[in-house]
Parts: C-alpha cells; sequence; structure tokens
C-alpha cells in the first residue's frame, strides 16, 4: 500500500509522477500536512496546555519546525532566483462538465487542460493548469505554489455530499500530468 494523503485521502499507488514527497492527487506536501495536523492536534489536546513551558513557547517552537520543514521541501519557495529558466509548455486538451457529469469539481462548465514542465533549483516540477475565459488556474500542488495561476479555490465546487469540503478530483489532475509526458 502506498501512502496516504491526510489532506485529500488520496493513497498512492506507486505509478504516478509525482515526487514522493508530495500528493499526486492534490499536490500537498506530505510533511507540511503532517506538520499543521501535528500542531492542531498539540493546541488542541488539554493535556498539553498544563506542562511546564507555557502554550506560546510550544506553538512557537512548532511553527518554526513547520517553517524549516516547508522551506526544506518546497523548492518553489525561491522561484525565479534558482530557476534554470527551462520551461516547456505541452500541448492542451479539453475537458468540460459534461465529460464528467457529477464529478465535475469546478463552477466553470469547461476549460483547457494544460501540463508545463519547468525545472526550478534542481527539480523537475509539472504544472497542471486549467484556463478558462482568460483566467488559468493553477490546480495541482505545484502550480498553486508558484504565484504565477489564479487558486484552484475560486472554481472549486463545494461537495454538496459532505458540506464543507470539496469534489474530489476525479483523475484531471493524473489526466494533465500526463500531458507533460
Amino acid at each position: 500500500m502506498g501512502k496516504a494523503c491526510q489532506k485529500c485521502g488520496y493513497e498512492r499507488t506507486g505509478a504516478e509522477t509525482a515526487p514522493e514527497f508530495e500528493c499526486p492527487s492534490c499536490g500537498a506536501i506530505y510533511q507540511k500536512v503532517e506538520a499543521a495536523l501535528a500542531s492542531r492536534k498539540a493546541a488542541s489536546n488539554p493535556s498539553t496546555q498544563n506542562n511546564y513551558l507555557p502554550n506560546s513557547v510550544v506553538m512557537g517552537v512548532l511553527a518554526v519546525v513547520g517553517l524549516i520543514v516547508w522551506l526544506m521541501a518546497d523548492p518553489d519557495i525561491f522561484g525565479s532566483h534558482f530557476a534554470s529558466g527551462s520551461t516547456r509548455e505541452q500541448s492542451s486538451v479539453k475537458v468540460t462538465q459534461e465529460e464528467y457529469g457529477s464529478k465535475w469539481p469546478y463552477t466553470i462548465p469547461s476549460g483547457s487542460l494544460r501540463c508545463e514542465r519547468a525545472l526550478v533549483a534542481g527539480y523537475n516540477k509539472q504544472y497542471v493548469t486549467l484556463s478558462y475565459a482568460g483566467s488559468t488556474y493553477g490546480i495541482n500542488g505545484s502550480a498553486q505554489s508558484t504565484g504565477r495561476f489564479k487558486p484552484l479555490a475560486a472554481i472549486w465546487r463545494d461537495n454538496p455530499q459532505h458540506p464543507g469540503s470539496k469534489v474530489p478530483d476525479p483523475g484531471i489532475i493524473q489526466r494533465g500530468l500526463a500531458l507533460c509526458n
């Protein structure tokens, strides 16, 4: 069994092209999500609130550790400072709500799905985007972390079956990643 993402629940199958430290479905960096969940758990646990160290010290240490993990795990933090300048945009494919039916995760009716490769700080990155009406949205974690694209949250549809959550990706990110191959 592969690693399960604690953010979206996707379980790696071993056939993914995303780096081992990144969820191929939602793009979350496993260490970041785990650090955030540990931080929340420690903050809400009453037994940790009566320790010798004040909560503010514990939270400060967790914040610093989380920041260090985040900086180490995400080479896009430094963006163009370490970019080799080599990017290559692949062909695009049109995806539609009609094609996916009720599993369509977006509020827009269709879009042009693309994958762009880039070498950033020595890492091969794949940015999956969806364009509609002149706007381009980053739909995988790598694309979202660059700040170059509009946020996915602007078009990500609420899940009517699970209030407070979003409709899960029905494989559109994987389809986009295949365009980079």
